[in-house]
């Protein structure tokens, strides 16, 4: 059965995304430049770099990753379990009610990245349409904007990436390199992420990683009927992984 399990992950889709809005900002720059329109020339290609970056690496993580959790689905699992239809849908709503919290968050993040642009040409004579005012107001507009596209592109790859879940079963496993959990995967060791502690509560199981430079994130994990029993044993070994 776990064998046959469809590989539900969202990084190699992410990535494409990412790396086309990055392109078409590059060429976007390109042709501002030509026109030329110097600012939104600096702008939209200081707002490229990042996603063409961000695509590349994600599609790089993505193929380790797809490889990891076949591994883990053939059989080289330490720890297993289906959930009931039932348990499924509702982790499913709890993954999609916590993923509306972060649209705010890109906006501002867009419009910090303008007022980096701007701050590079505040000092030009022309400034924006002879203003220099607007060459510090303009860029962190087109910034936000930026951010809310982005914000809106996230949200489609959720939902599609929540339905995707929720039509496929739910399935958990992990083993001496990570977990998969139907959607996600989390490796033990990875480039700026490493399991620090498993503990179990009264809503499953909860794993403690260590993120970047002294960040943290718990990552939790409803433990199917009938597993309490192995979930626990595992954890009371000491979750060596």
């Amino acid at each position: 059965m776990f064998a046959a399990a469809e590989v539900v992950l969202p990084l190699r889709a992410q990535a494409s995304t990412w790396l086309r809005i990055g392109l078409a900002l590059l060429v976007g720059a390109g042709i501002a430049a030509a026109v030329p329109f110097e600012i939104a020339a600096i702008v939209l290609c200081s707002l490229g770099v990042t996603p063409l970056v961000v695509g590349l690496v994600l599609r790089a993580v993505a193929g380790r990753h797809e490889r990891a959790v076949a591994a883990l689905l053939a059989g080289d699992a330490e720890l297993r379990w289906c959930y009931p239809e039932a348990q499924w849908r509702a982790h499913v709503a709890a993954e999609r009610r916590t993923a509306r919290r972060f649209d705010w968050l890109l906006v501002g993040l867009g419009a910090l990245a303008g007022f980096g642009a701007a701050a590079g040409f505040a000092e030009e004579s022309d400034g924006f349409a002879g203003s220099h005012a607007l060459a510090w107001v303009v860029p962190p507009l087109i910034g936000a904007l930026f951010g809310q596209v982005v914000a809106t592109v996230v949200r489609a790859h959720q939902r599609a990436r929540f339905d995707r879940m929720e039509r496929s079963p739910g399935v958990f496993c992990l083993g001496k390199h990570g977990m998969y959990l139907t959607g996600s995967y989390w490796p033990w060791n990875d480039i700026d992420i490493s399991l620090r502690g498993v503990e179990i509560d009264a809503q499953g199981m909860l794993f403690h990683f260590a993120v970047g430079d002294g960040g943290q994130q718990s990552v939790r994990v409803p433990i199917a009927a009938g597993h309490d029993a192995a979930a626990r044993a595992w954890v009371e070994r000491g979750n060596r992984v």
